[in-house]
């Protein structure tokens, strides 16, 4: 089926200033999808994808990721890599501890405001719930249909 279902879509993203893509793993995927389809942008101005593995070989779709960030002055291709160093332009670690101590916003250039984000989070569910926690400080809460939020969520298992 080439239409999208369920509720990890952009039918239910608000539109904002900034969207960040925030994946572990395979749970890039969706988001690769969306940035193909081009309709991120009608959602977005800015757009920061945030992909964090375990070892550096795990990043997928790293070329087309960079090549996008190279075509679009406001996309950025940030990676979190958790039991290997950093290498140039990556993190050191995983995601929710980048965020909750800014490496993460530091890389990217720009800050997680409640004015103007929305985050997507897709991939290992301990992830999911700990980057959840890690953006509650900063005024970030689940997004609902009813009761509108900045945080929309996929869990993988």
């Amino acid at each position: 089926n080439p239409h999208a279902q369920g509720f990890f879509t952009l039918k239910h993203v608000p539109t904002t200033r900034d969207g960040w893509l925030v994946a572990t793993g395979t749970g890039l995927g969706p988001f690769i999808s969306m940035l193909r389809s081009g309709q991120l942008w009608d959602h977005f101005e800015r757009l920061f994808v945030v992909h964090g593995v375990r070892e550096r070989a795990h990043f997928a779709y790293a070329d087309e990721l960079r090549e996008f960030e190279a075509k679009h002055s406001n996309f950025r291709y940030l990676r979190c890599v958790s039991r290997e160093p950093a290498g140039p332009g990556e993190i050191s670690g995983r995601i929710p501890a980048a965020l909750a101590d800014g490496r993460i916003q530091a890389l990217a250039g720009a800050e997680l405001e409640p004015e103007h984000c929305h985050v997507l989070l897709c991939g290992n569910p301990q992830m999911i719930d700990d980057t959840h926690e890690a953006l509650k400080p900063l005024g970030l809460v689940k997004h609902r249909v009813r009761k509108p939020g900045h945080i929309s969520v996929e869990k993988y298992w």
